[in-house]
Protein backbone atom coordinates (compact mmCIF):
# COMPACT_ATOMS: atom_id res chain seq x y z
CA UNK A 1 0.00 0.00 0.00
CA UNK A 2 3.02 2.16 0.92
CA UNK A 3 4.55 1.83 -2.43
CA UNK A 4 1.18 2.13 -4.27
CA UNK A 5 0.63 5.56 -2.31
CA UNK A 6 3.94 6.31 -3.52
CA UNK A 7 3.33 5.82 -7.14
CA UNK A 8 0.54 7.57 -7.23
CA UNK A 9 1.72 10.65 -5.81
CA UNK A 10 4.64 10.78 -7.95
CA UNK A 11 2.63 10.13 -11.55
CA UNK A 12 -0.22 12.55 -10.26
CA UNK A 13 2.57 15.13 -9.90
CA UNK A 14 4.26 14.41 -13.54
CA UNK A 15 0.95 14.69 -14.55
CA UNK A 16 -0.43 10.90 -14.95
CA UNK A 17 -3.25 9.19 -13.05
CA UNK A 18 -0.90 6.35 -12.08
CA UNK A 19 -2.71 4.01 -12.83
CA UNK A 20 -0.87 1.43 -14.87
CA UNK A 21 2.41 1.68 -12.43
CA UNK A 22 0.09 -0.14 -9.54
CA UNK A 23 -0.87 -2.92 -12.05
CA UNK A 24 2.27 -4.64 -11.04
CA UNK A 25 2.33 -4.59 -7.81
CA UNK A 26 -1.18 -5.86 -7.56
CA UNK A 27 -0.08 -8.92 -9.85
CA UNK A 28 2.88 -9.46 -7.55
CA UNK A 29 1.98 -8.26 -3.89
CA UNK A 30 -1.77 -9.13 -3.62
CA UNK A 31 -1.65 -12.54 -6.11
CA UNK A 32 -4.49 -10.66 -8.19
CA UNK A 33 -4.65 -11.68 -12.18
CA UNK A 34 -4.75 -9.32 -15.16
CA UNK A 35 -8.49 -9.59 -14.58
CA UNK A 36 -9.00 -8.03 -11.04
CA UNK A 37 -6.16 -6.04 -11.22
CA UNK A 38 -7.02 -3.94 -14.55
CA UNK A 39 -10.47 -2.73 -12.79
CA UNK A 40 -9.12 -1.34 -9.77
CA UNK A 41 -6.36 0.51 -11.90
CA UNK A 42 -9.22 1.96 -13.72
CA UNK A 43 -11.13 3.16 -10.70
CA UNK A 44 -7.72 4.63 -9.22
CA UNK A 45 -7.27 6.66 -12.62
CA UNK A 46 -10.39 7.93 -12.44
CA UNK A 47 -10.74 8.89 -8.94
CA UNK A 48 -6.50 10.63 -9.46
CA UNK A 49 -8.04 12.49 -12.76
CA UNK A 50 -11.10 13.50 -10.96
CA UNK A 51 -9.16 15.32 -8.25
CA UNK A 52 -6.92 16.81 -10.27
CA UNK A 53 -9.02 18.32 -12.63
CA UNK A 54 -11.12 19.43 -9.86
CA UNK A 55 -7.90 20.86 -7.81
CA UNK A 56 -6.86 22.63 -11.01
CA UNK A 57 -10.24 24.01 -12.27
CA UNK A 58 -9.35 27.28 -12.02
CA UNK A 59 -6.03 27.20 -13.37
CA UNK A 60 -5.20 29.04 -16.13
CA UNK A 61 -3.24 28.82 -19.42
CA UNK A 62 0.43 30.00 -18.63
CA UNK A 63 1.19 32.18 -21.52
CA UNK A 64 -2.40 32.86 -22.22
CA UNK A 65 -4.50 33.81 -19.35
CA UNK A 66 -7.31 34.38 -20.75
CA UNK A 67 -8.17 30.90 -21.43
CA UNK A 68 -8.44 27.68 -19.16
CA UNK A 69 -5.30 25.38 -19.07
CA UNK A 70 -7.15 22.73 -20.41
CA UNK A 71 -7.14 22.69 -24.69
CA UNK A 72 -11.02 21.11 -24.85
CA UNK A 73 -10.13 21.47 -28.96
CA UNK A 74 -7.87 18.30 -28.75
CA UNK A 75 -10.13 16.72 -26.05
CA UNK A 76 -13.23 16.70 -28.36
CA UNK A 77 -10.50 15.29 -31.13
CA UNK A 78 -9.34 12.75 -29.48
CA UNK A 79 -12.04 11.61 -27.38
CA UNK A 80 -14.42 9.60 -29.62
CA UNK A 81 -11.40 7.67 -30.83
CA UNK A 82 -10.64 6.80 -27.21
CA UNK A 83 -14.06 5.69 -26.30
CA UNK A 84 -13.91 3.46 -29.80
CA UNK A 85 -10.14 2.36 -29.05
CA UNK A 86 -11.62 1.22 -25.38
CA UNK A 87 -14.78 -0.68 -26.59
CA UNK A 88 -12.52 -2.68 -29.00
CA UNK A 89 -9.37 -3.05 -26.42
CA UNK A 90 -12.16 -4.25 -24.08
CA UNK A 91 -13.92 -6.84 -26.62
CA UNK A 92 -9.93 -8.18 -27.24
CA UNK A 93 -9.12 -8.32 -23.56
CA UNK A 94 -12.01 -10.95 -23.19
CA UNK A 95 -10.84 -13.32 -25.86
CA UNK A 96 -7.03 -13.11 -24.78
CA UNK A 97 -5.05 -14.90 -22.08
CA UNK A 98 -3.32 -14.27 -19.37
CA UNK A 99 -0.14 -14.16 -20.63
CA UNK A 100 -0.95 -12.09 -23.44
CA UNK A 101 -2.55 -9.38 -21.46
CA UNK A 102 0.75 -9.53 -19.62
CA UNK A 103 2.58 -9.56 -22.65
CA UNK A 104 0.64 -5.95 -23.87
CA UNK A 105 0.97 -4.45 -21.29
CA UNK A 106 4.21 -4.76 -20.59
CA UNK A 107 5.11 -3.95 -24.55
CA UNK A 108 3.10 -0.92 -23.80
CA UNK A 109 4.12 0.85 -20.68
CA UNK A 110 7.99 -0.58 -22.48
CA UNK A 111 6.79 1.95 -24.98
CA UNK A 112 5.79 4.53 -22.51
CA UNK A 113 9.04 4.87 -21.07
CA UNK A 114 10.92 4.87 -24.19
CA UNK A 115 9.02 7.79 -25.85
CA UNK A 116 9.18 9.59 -22.07
CA UNK A 117 12.53 9.50 -21.53
CA UNK A 118 12.86 10.77 -25.14
CA UNK A 119 11.19 13.56 -24.66
CA UNK A 120 12.69 14.32 -21.27
CA UNK A 121 16.25 14.29 -23.28
CA UNK A 122 14.52 16.53 -25.83
CA UNK A 123 13.48 19.06 -23.51
CA UNK A 124 16.69 18.71 -21.25
CA UNK A 125 18.44 19.92 -24.72
CA UNK A 126 16.23 22.83 -25.20
CA UNK A 127 16.73 24.07 -22.07
CA UNK A 128 20.54 23.80 -22.44
CA UNK A 129 19.92 25.99 -25.37
CA UNK A 130 17.72 28.25 -24.25
CA UNK A 131 20.04 29.01 -20.83
CA UNK A 132 23.29 30.06 -23.66
CA UNK A 133 20.81 31.96 -25.50
CA UNK A 134 19.72 34.21 -21.99
CA UNK A 135 23.62 34.28 -21.33
CA UNK A 136 24.59 35.70 -24.43
CA UNK A 137 21.89 38.47 -24.19
CA UNK A 138 23.29 39.27 -20.21
CA UNK A 139 26.84 39.39 -22.06
CA UNK A 140 25.43 41.30 -25.33
CA UNK A 141 23.44 43.81 -22.76
CA UNK A 142 20.51 43.25 -25.80
CA UNK A 143 18.06 40.99 -26.47
CA UNK A 144 19.61 38.00 -29.29
CA UNK A 145 17.53 39.20 -32.59
CA UNK A 146 17.42 36.97 -35.43
CA UNK A 147 16.50 37.78 -38.81
CA UNK A 148 12.79 37.95 -39.04
CA UNK A 149 12.79 40.63 -36.07
CA UNK A 150 12.00 38.28 -33.25
CA UNK A 151 13.91 37.83 -30.26
CA UNK A 152 15.15 34.40 -29.52
CA UNK A 153 14.34 33.76 -33.13
CA UNK A 154 10.56 32.87 -31.38
CA UNK A 155 7.41 34.13 -33.23
CA UNK A 156 5.29 36.00 -30.51
CA UNK A 157 2.40 33.52 -29.00
CA UNK A 158 0.01 32.47 -31.11
CA UNK A 159 1.33 34.97 -33.77
CA UNK A 160 -1.50 37.51 -33.52
CA UNK A 161 -2.29 40.35 -31.71
CA UNK A 162 -5.68 39.53 -30.30
CA UNK A 163 -6.36 43.31 -29.42
CA UNK A 164 -6.03 43.99 -32.95
CA UNK A 165 -8.59 41.56 -34.07
CA UNK A 166 -12.12 42.85 -35.25
CA UNK A 167 -14.52 42.21 -31.97
CA UNK A 168 -17.03 40.23 -34.13
CA UNK A 169 -19.97 37.37 -32.93
CA UNK A 170 -17.54 34.76 -34.05
CA UNK A 171 -14.47 35.83 -32.55
CA UNK A 172 -16.80 36.45 -29.00
CA UNK A 173 -17.97 33.00 -29.36
CA UNK A 174 -14.34 31.33 -29.62
CA UNK A 175 -12.82 33.52 -26.89
CA UNK A 176 -15.87 33.01 -24.52
CA UNK A 177 -15.24 28.58 -25.53
CA UNK A 178 -11.75 29.34 -24.76
CA UNK A 179 -12.34 30.79 -21.16
CA UNK A 180 -14.54 28.49 -20.03
CA UNK A 181 -14.25 24.95 -18.88
CA UNK A 182 -17.89 23.62 -19.61
CA UNK A 183 -19.81 25.10 -21.64
CA UNK A 184 -23.17 23.76 -23.68
CA UNK A 185 -21.65 22.91 -26.76
CA UNK A 186 -18.39 21.02 -24.87
CA UNK A 187 -21.40 19.66 -22.87
CA UNK A 188 -23.30 18.43 -25.57
CA UNK A 189 -20.78 16.70 -27.68
CA UNK A 190 -19.25 14.84 -24.27
CA UNK A 191 -22.78 13.86 -23.63
CA UNK A 192 -23.42 12.56 -27.00
CA UNK A 193 -20.29 10.44 -26.75
CA UNK A 194 -21.05 8.99 -23.31
CA UNK A 195 -24.49 7.94 -24.49
CA UNK A 196 -23.46 6.52 -27.65
CA UNK A 197 -20.93 4.28 -25.21
CA UNK A 198 -23.56 3.25 -22.90
CA UNK A 199 -26.21 2.43 -25.73
CA UNK A 200 -23.02 0.38 -27.61
CA UNK A 201 -22.46 -1.55 -24.10
CA UNK A 202 -25.72 -2.01 -23.35
CA UNK A 203 -26.46 -3.00 -26.61
CA UNK A 204 -23.75 -5.17 -27.65
CA UNK A 205 -22.53 -6.68 -23.72
CA UNK A 206 -19.41 -8.29 -22.64
CA UNK A 207 -18.28 -11.96 -21.46
CA UNK A 208 -19.13 -11.04 -17.95
CA UNK A 209 -22.23 -8.86 -18.41
CA UNK A 210 -24.77 -9.95 -20.88
CA UNK A 211 -26.68 -7.45 -23.17
CA UNK A 212 -30.16 -5.96 -21.68
CA UNK A 213 -31.71 -6.83 -24.91
CA UNK A 214 -30.95 -10.01 -26.67
CA UNK A 215 -30.04 -9.24 -30.53
CA UNK A 216 -28.77 -11.76 -33.22
CA UNK A 217 -24.78 -12.22 -33.67
CA UNK A 218 -25.45 -10.18 -37.28
CA UNK A 219 -27.05 -7.15 -34.88
CA UNK A 220 -24.81 -6.84 -32.05
CA UNK A 221 -21.79 -6.63 -34.54
CA UNK A 222 -23.64 -3.86 -36.21
CA UNK A 223 -24.17 -2.30 -33.36
CA UNK A 224 -20.04 -1.96 -32.86
CA UNK A 225 -19.83 -1.03 -36.76
CA UNK A 226 -22.30 2.28 -36.12
CA UNK A 227 -20.45 2.87 -32.97
CA UNK A 228 -17.17 2.95 -34.73
CA UNK A 229 -18.61 5.11 -37.56
CA UNK A 230 -20.27 7.73 -34.85
CA UNK A 231 -16.99 8.05 -33.11
CA UNK A 232 -14.68 8.50 -36.59
CA UNK A 233 -17.54 10.60 -37.63
CA UNK A 234 -17.55 13.27 -34.45
CA UNK A 235 -13.73 13.19 -34.59
CA UNK A 236 -13.56 14.24 -38.32
CA UNK A 237 -16.26 16.73 -37.72
CA UNK A 238 -14.18 18.53 -34.43
CA UNK A 239 -10.95 18.02 -36.67
CA UNK A 240 -13.21 20.11 -39.56
CA UNK A 241 -14.09 23.06 -37.17
CA UNK A 242 -11.15 23.45 -35.48
CA UNK A 243 -9.55 23.87 -38.98
CA UNK A 244 -11.98 26.69 -39.86
CA UNK A 245 -11.17 28.30 -36.77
Amino acid sequence: MVLMFILVTLSTAGGLSGAGSNIPLMLIFFEMDMEQAIPVSNFVGVCSTLFRFLFNFHERHPTRPERSTINYEIVMIVMPAIFFGSMVGGILFDLTNQETKMLLFGSTVAWSIHTTIKKARALIAQEAKDSEKKVMENNMGEPFIKLDGSEDGKAKEGGVNESSLPDIPELREIRYEEANHLTCKKYSFISICFAALFVTQSLYGSKNAKPLVELPEAARQGVLVVFGALMLGLTAYMVRKVKDI
